[in-house]
């Protein structure tokens, strides 16, 4: 494979200086994307679009040859996609949860202040026990 087709040409300079110090110290490792860090990895597809992407590397020493690199590469543009649709929806979640908040805490101070208003009158012990029973699940919501 032409490897400059799959290396983004920002990353040409220094994937030639990773290639060298591999070359010098050829140990197995995976090269993964930092999830966290918004896929840092890329690949270029030949249309010229990059695309996120996890990397494995091993290495053979075969005779004649100074050393075989095996790169696995895989594709995360899917999990990528996933992703960002996640933190759409949390993000709705958010907002959501937060105007809901603000729509039931309204009228709840409402029914609690009529629950204190209530419980100030004459009650029967069973009414004044459902008073606080409602009180304190309102205020637990």
């Amino acid at each position: 494979m032409n490897r400059p087709l799959l290396i983004p040409k920002e990353f040409h300079k220094i994937h030639r200086i990773y290639c060298d110090n591999y070359i010098k110290n050829p140990i197995p490792r995976p090269m993964k994307s930092d999830l966290a860090k918004e896929f840092k990895l890329l690949a270029t597809h030949k249309d010229g679009k990059t695309f996120p992407v996890d990397v494995s590397l091993t290495s053979l020493q075969i005779p004649k040859y100074d050393i075989v690199v095996i790169c696995y590469i895989h594709d995360l543009s899917d999990l990528f996609l996933e992703i960002l649709k996640l933190k759409q929806l949390n993000h709705q979640r958010k907002l959501f949860l937060s105007s809901i908040s603000h729509e039931m805490r309204t009228p709840l101070n409402g029914i609690i202040g009529l629950l204190n208003i209530l419980e100030s009158t004459n009650l029967t012990s069973e009414q004044l026990s459902i008073i606080k029973d409602l009180k304190k699940n309102a205020q637990n919501i």
